[in-house]
């Protein structure tokens, strides 16, 4: 099964309700930053939470993603500027494995030392329709 971005938000939120026992609202906006704040919308979230999800997948040709491990390093620094009372989570689509590993598994491996470790990090499995922690 193929679900393109809001489909896999809209499947992720059902999923995420379930395994969280909340309500989550999509989108959430949350005001970020250090001295100076700005309102930044993450995929879903509520008074306790705030997610992002990101339905990723290796290239056609099988390569890294380099521009979406790129982005996921951006949304870790988002989630750093947010106010420390929200659990966070960064959500991914279970991607097909490349030497045994989804784009979530070879990002953790390359980036260890940015992941907090207040994060929780999620995959979905489409075809199981599971939840997969990290």
């Amino acid at each position: 099964m193929v679900l393109k971005g809001t489909e896999f938000e809209k499947t992720t939120k059902l999923l995420l309700e379930k395994y969280l026992k909340e309500h989550l609202e999509n989108p959430f906006q949350v005001e970020i930053g250090y001295l100076i704040k700005k309102k930044h919308k993450f995929d879903l979230g509520n008074s306790n939470y705030i997610v992002e999800c990101k339905n990723y997948e290796w290239t056609k040709s099988n390569n890294n993603p380099s521009a979406k491990i790129s982005t996921l390093r951006e949304t870790i620094l988002y989630f750093s500027l947010a106010p420390k009372n929200y659990k966070k989570i960064l959500v991914l689509k279970k991607s097909h494995l490349k030497n045994n590993e989804t784009i979530l598994d070879y990002f953790i491996r390359l980036n260890k030392y940015l992941i907090p470790n207040d994060l929780v990090l999620l995959e979905v499995d489409i075809e199981t329709m599971e939840i997969i922690k990290k």
